[in-house]
């Protein structure tokens, strides 16, 4: 070989040992600089600094959740084998007169003597104080470093640490290490709280690729499993972000999950998956059993302004089942003034429940409209003012007060107030109209 090649190539030789030794004294400090932050949050807890962790990155996180199951870490690389004639040697030198010597057998059993734990453990029982209290301090040493309670004291800790967790990286590995946890079946003791801090944490992310890698505890085996992970995503997801894990839940065959996605639909109407949301509803509100469908009708209704839900919603008041009837009372009376738009149809839809005999249909139509804006709305309004039940007309009233387009409300109420052919209705406009202007500013 010609010298410079000869050269060249002890060069590359010189090189590659430089890196793979500054490689593995990097990944000693990482390691290190782990156990030290992983001590920190068991240490301060919900009061932990999560920067520096944060500042390892993806290597930060592995050694984090080694430690917090470390039944998934990787397999450790096979300790070094140590002959078992000089692994007795060094269990002699344990007691030798010279210190260094005993330090340097020390940490050599500590370093490869693991595969001979039998003849350091009867070391430990030994008549020489010296070589027995050496003997123990090296099983110790190859003891686990974080027990059960400091893994449970670090979960405060832990939780701060993954309120910072976006980049889709390490989400992506949080939900598959998460995923590795949860598929043998349902955990135990704090492992619980654990499993749900990590499934927070990836739907706090906002990354649908992520959340998707957590789709099969949605479909497990295990029914509680299935229950968890919905209602942790669904409680932790921002209300502009609705992911396609929970729409996919809202189409479970299992009707708990269902049940635990609805509730967890509010707001979705602010997200990019709206639509989705929207057809998911309707297709239980379509087709599913009837509690589910009593359900999702009221967030058809809230969010989605569907005009059929409505009104079955204002039929629930009649319901035989007590607790339904009053549910549905209830969600009418919450009905927040949004302002929004009619809905197509919707008038024509509340028509009947506006001529109804009975008393809570119609409350409960005036009090749907009023949730809506503009000139059909308030001119409808008005026109129930005529209403024979104080309840009703008290609750159109309060609706006319809320509508954002007050101009217009003095505009219709002056107008009936003048000519309606309804004397009643000409005498509670009249009214209405002097209170309105008398709290004008």
């Amino acid at each position: 070989m010609p010298r410079t090649d000869l050269f060249a190539a002890c060069w590359l030789a010189l090189v590659a040992a430089w890196a793979v030794g500054w490689s593995q004294a990097r990944g000693e400090d990482w390691n290190e600089q782990v156990t030290d932050e992983f001590s920190a949050m068991a240490l301060r807890g919900a009061a932990y600094d999560p920067r520096p962790l944060h500042a390892l990155g993806t290597s930060g996180l592995e050694g984090v959740l080694n430690r917090l199951f470390p039944e998934t870490a990787p397999a450790a690389a096979a300790p070094p084998r140590m002959a078992e004639g000089h692994v007795k040697r060094l269990l002699a030198d344990l007691g030798a007169d010279d210190y260094p010597a005993r330090e340097r057998a020390t940490a050599a059993l500590i370093d490869a003597g693991r595969t001979h734990r039998k003849l350091v453990a009867k070391a430990a029982d030994s008549d020489d104080a010296e070589v027995s209290f050496r003997a123990r301090r090296i099983l110790a040493a190859w003891e686990p470093r974080n027990g059960r309670d400091e893994v449970e004291r670090s979960l405060s800790g832990f939780s701060v640490y993954t309120e910072g967790i976006k980049d889709p990286e390490r989400l992506a590995i949080l939900a598959r290490r998460t995923m590795t946890v949860a598929q043998p079946g349902w955990p135990e003791g704090s492992q619980v709280h654990l499993l749900r801090l990590c499934v927070a944490a990836v739907a706090r992310g906002e990354n649908d690729d992520c959340c998707d890698l957590l789709l099969p505890l949605v479909e497990h085996d295990d029914l509680r499993m299935a229950k968890l992970a919905t209602e942790t995503v669904g409680s932790y997801k921002d209300k502009h972000f609705f992911p396609r894990l929970m729409v996919k839940a809202l189409a479970s065959d299992r009707e708990e999950v269902v049940e635990t996605a609805i509730r967890w639909c509010q707001h979705s109407r602010e997200s990019a998956a709206a639509g989705d949301v929207r057809r998911a509803l309707q297709a239980i509100f379509a087709g599913r059993s009837e509690p589910l469908r009593f359900q999702a009708s009221m967030t058809l209704a809230q969010e989605f302004d569907d005009p059929a839900a409505w009104g079955y919603l204002i039929e629930q008041t009649q319901s035989k089942e007590p607790l339904r009837a009053a549910s549905a009372l209830a969600r009418l009376a919450d009905a927040s003034h949004l302002g929004r738009d009619l809905p197509a149809g919707l008038l024509e839809t509340l028509d009947p429940y506006f001529r109804s005999e009975i008393l809570a249909q119609r409350w409960g139509a005036a009090k749907a409209l009023g949730v809506y804006a503009g000139e059909k709305v308030v001119g409808r309004l008005v026109s129930l003012l005529g209403d024979k039940e104080q309840s009703v007309v008290d609750e159109v009233e309060r609706s006319l007060k809320k509508q954002k387009d007050q101009k217009l409300v003095r505009a219709a109420l002056k107008t009936a107030a003048v000519s309606h052919t309804h004397e009643a209705i000409r005498l509670r406009a009249g009214a209405l109209l002097a209170k309105i202007e008398t709290a004008k500013p």
